[in-house]
């Protein structure tokens, strides 16, 4: 019976801390919405060849790199993908998967701060989490079926 009261409390301490780091800023906000104009990179290649006689050599898969060029209200931001997977939100979206959903013309939005940390300087380039960039299906392109 101890154990239970401990548990729920624990649980309940848990939710709390939970609570103010959600309060606090923690996470992913102050979104920007823009389209993407290009998108730059081994992923990318990869992913948009349909090309079996593609050259494995031009890739260089020890090193993927996924990025993107978005046109906003702000301006131009350049987004590298971070292929790790590790500096933002968790969940499902990878660059891989990202690479595979994204062409040119679809519209995004991306955090530009993380945890109170600015993914962006002053000229709009960054890193962002695959996580942290939502597509807009309803201002996209029509995906097409292969």
């Amino acid at each position: 019976m101890a154990i239970k009261k401990s548990l729920k409390k624990t649980l309940a301490g848990a939710a709390i801390a939970a609570g103010l780091l959600t309060i606090a800023g923690c996470g992913p906000r102050d979104f920007v919405e823009g389209k993407v104009i290009e998108e730059y990179g081994n992923i990318s290649k990869i992913v948009d060849s349909k090309n079996p006689f593609l050259n494995p050599e031009d890739l260089d898969l020890k090193n993927p790199v996924y990025g993107l060029k978005v046109e906003t209200d702000q301006g131009l931001y350049i987004i590298e993908v971070d292929v790790t997977d590790k500096s933002g939100s968790t969940g499902g979206h990878t660059a891989y998967n990202l690479a595979a959903a994204i062409e040119k013309g679809t519209k995004i939005k991306f955090a530009t701060v993380y945890n109170d940390q600015k993914r962006f300087k002053s000229d709009r380039i960054g890193l962002v989490d695959p996580d942290d960039i939502i597509i807009i299906l309803e201002d996209s392109p029509k995906r097409s079926t292969y």
